[in-house]
């Protein structure tokens, strides 16, 4: 099965996670005994969907870099339009603002003082 290919690559930590994340998900829906009946169709959408998960989170830094740039719903739109239009979206960066809301907090002194910083450049 081909990848979509990614445009626009960041980071590909987290990228295998992402996708084996997508396949449970999918594939898991119906609990243990769904893995009784699964038949090859829901296997290779789950393959896909995993995979698209994995090209997705290869276009911002670090595993959950995605998690904590992006709405729930715009990962959802981002993962329907890679489905429909069978490859990697040429710029997310188009979709995303430059600076996302940050969806985590640390208290860490070295953190918080490298955030503080990067809000002044």
């Amino acid at each position: 099965m081909q990848a979509y290919p990614v445009h626009g690559l960041k980071d590909t930590a987290g990228a295998g996670d992402w996708c084996s994340a997508g396949i449970i998900h999918l594939l898991g829906r119906g609990g243990a005994k769904s893995f009784e009946t699964i038949d090859e169709n829901a296997i290779k959408e789950a393959l896909r969907f995993g995979q698209a998960l994995a090209a997705i989170s290869c276009q911002f830094e670090g595993p959950r870099g995605i998690m904590y740039r992006i709405s729930k719903t715009m990962f959802q739109a981002l993962v329907r339009d890679l489905g429909n239009k069978g490859r990697a979206l040429e710029s997310i960066e188009e979709k995303i603002p430059e600076r996302g809301t940050p969806k985590m907090v640390c208290f860490c002194p070295d953190c918080h003082k490298h955030l503080t910083n990067s809000k002044d450049s």
